[in-house]
């Protein structure tokens, strides 16, 4: 394959994958998690591109984060851990997404921090004990690693969106419970 084809063809599955990462979000975030027409059309032009560039943004931020320092590069990484799911949820653009992402994620970074973790580690458990039980190099071996790394990606998904659907409820309950917040509204 030619380099050229190469660069198409990798080009081509970072926009389904990004389309799949959208759609999987919206189902997840929504209250009734049904794919309807809505989670696959509305506006995905503007949401691919907007989730891309946050991917470029907050990968460079996190790695710059991560070459000054580790801790940066952990307090920026789980600041931004609701960025793609703003963009995809909400349709919001990137630099309104990080800023929302933030806001949400302060008051938790403790919590999402030991959450982060946990999944993390889940990760490089499974990863680790796939490479032991399966020997490398084969086509079978690609097949199971592709087939882990797609349940464990799905998995980090759904415990990233559930914890982002958890946090607007209760920022949403506190935001109505606060007498202050009724007199700004008005």
């Amino acid at each position: 394959m030619s380099a050229t084809a190469a660069g198409i063809l990798a080009f081509v599955a970072l926009l389904v994958f990004q389309v799949i990462t959208v759609v999987l979000i919206r189902v997840m975030a929504a209250d009734r998690q049904t794919i309807t027409h809505e989670s696959y059309t509305r506006r995905m032009g503007w949401v691919v591109l907007n989730s891309i560039v946050a991917g470029i943004v907050v990968g460079l931020l996190t790695m710059i984060g991560f070459i000054i320092l580790v801790i940066p590069g952990l307090f920026l990484t789980v600041n931004l851990l609701f960025t793609t799911v703003y963009i995809a949820d909400e349709d919001e653009g990137f630099i309104s997404a990080i800023r929302d992402s933030w806001s949400l994620t302060s008051g938790n970074r403790w919590r999402l921090f030991g959450l982060f973790l946990v999944v993390i580690v889940l990760f490089m458990i499974v990863s680790f004990a796939s490479g032991l039980a399966v020997p490398s190099g084969s086509a079978f071996s690609q097949v199971i690693t592709a087939v882990l790394t797609t349940i464990l990606v799905v998995y980090q998904m759904a415990v990233l969106t559930d914890a982002y659907r958890q946090l607007r409820n209760e920022n949403g309950l506190r935001q109505r419970s606060d007498p202050s917040s009724d007199a700004t509204d008005m």
